[in-house]
């Protein structure tokens, strides 16, 4: 079973938890002339570097199974993907091979995708309405939702990111609070929200399960997957299926919608 990891000022303070800020988001170089019109990044953790969480090693059994399902999907699509798992995925290599997939990514309309599965926690703040960062719990830390959206909006105007993360307080793990007064500094100049569909796990403040057999959300993505459909049906027919799982998914988008597309296309 998944199980949220929330951290209080007072708790990060004594366990050295605090989410990074040296994170290094310079511009991309383009380092090969390869293009793809699609590519994925895929990251899962079944545990966490216990120095890095205060002796907590972030048992997380299943994340292994849901980064599999969501490779074969890639697999089926011809998709060329990237996959990191446990103490590959630092918060210093996920950022890089962000960096690197955005550097391939076919500038017209290319697709990228982001899975996440593992543990998702929320972080004491002063810009968020409701008082917390909901977070993503890396090898050796935590990485704040303002920190993903700043990477979001590395990718061009006319490119589209698919993320899906199937983890604890999921339902706003992507973009920077609504009082942005604090936060703006960090968001490049681009004057567009990055064209963007999002499928969480579950609301922030929610648990999102799963066990040793693989997170339910994913599973249920699993169940529900079919070349022809659109994302807003795959959704939809997701959330029908784990009605009284405990756990509510949920759907956002920003930017330019694409959810009546097909999946993967």
């Amino acid at each position: 079973m998944k199980k949220c990891f929330l951290v209080s000022i007072l708790a990060g303070l004594v366990c050295g938890c605090d989410p990074q800020d040296n994170i290094d988001y310079s511009d991309i170089i383009k380092t090969n002339n390869v293009t793809y019109a699609k590519i994925a990044l895929i990251c899962n953790l079944t545990k966490v570097d216990p120095k890095a969480y205060d002796g907590w090693d972030g048992d997380c059994p299943g994340t292994d199974v849901d980064a599999n399902i969501f490779t074969k999907m890639c697999q089926d699509y011809n998709i060329p993907y990237i996959k990191l798992e446990n103490n590959k995925c630092t918060i210093d290599n996920i950022v890089l091979n962000w960096k690197k997939c955005i550097a391939q990514l076919n500038p017209t309309n290319g697709l990228f995708i982001f899975f996440y599965s593992g543990h998702g926690g929320q972080y004491y703040s002063q810009t968020e309405t409701d008082g917390l960062d909901e977070t993503l719990c890396f090898w050796d830390g935590q990485f704040l939702d303002d920190n993903v959206w700043i990477l979001l909006n590395l990718q061009p105007k006319t490119t589209r990111c698919f993320m899906v993360t199937d983890c604890c307080n999921s339902g706003t793990n992507y973009r920077l609070p609504f009082d942005m007064k604090k936060s703006m500094k960090k968001l490049p100049a681009r004057g567009a929200e990055p064209n963007l569909l999002h499928i969480g796990g579950c609301s922030d403040g929610e648990s999102s399960f799963g066990s040793p057999r693989g997170g339910f959300l994913t599973g249920h993505l699993k169940s529900n997957f079919n070349k022809n459909i659109s994302y807003v049906e795959w959704f939809d027919n997701t959330k029908k299926s784990m009605k009284g799982s405990g756990q509510t998914p949920t759907f956002a988008e920003t930017g330019n919608s694409f959810k009546t597309e097909k999946i993967f296309e």
